[in-house]
């Protein structure tokens, strides 16, 4: 069967079958968490912080300037941990597991 990826966490899958000579197909779409529960322990998820912020650098490097980075925001007080070599395993962790789920066996 094969898998159509749309976004890393929507996927669309079709099955096509013939009968009568008529061909039919039946296709469903799936929606997949965007990190799985490995990622999301080593990596985990918080607002404005030290998680979001590397996804962006990885993901979106051009949407992060630091110097507006504040100490007056108590729930962004992690953000000024996040670094692009966090950023590159948080990538590589959380692609590889929408691999996983996406590939056909």
């Amino acid at each position: 069967m094969p898998t159509i990826s749309f976004r890393p966490f929507l996927s669309l899958t079709c099955f096509c079958y013939s009968a009568c000579n008529a061909c039919t197909c039946v296709c469903w779409i799936q929606i997949h968490p965007f990190m799985d529960q490995v990622s999301m322990h080593n990596f985990p998820v918080d607002h404005a912080g030290k998680q979001e912020t590397l996804l962006m650098m990885d993901f979106c490097l051009e949407g992060i300037d630091m110097k507006l980075y504040s100490q007056e925001n108590w729930y962004a007080q992690s953000t000024k941990d996040a670094n692009i070599n966090y950023a590159n395993q948080a990538r590589k962790m959380i692609l590889d597991g929408i691999k996983k789920v996406l590939t056909i066996n």
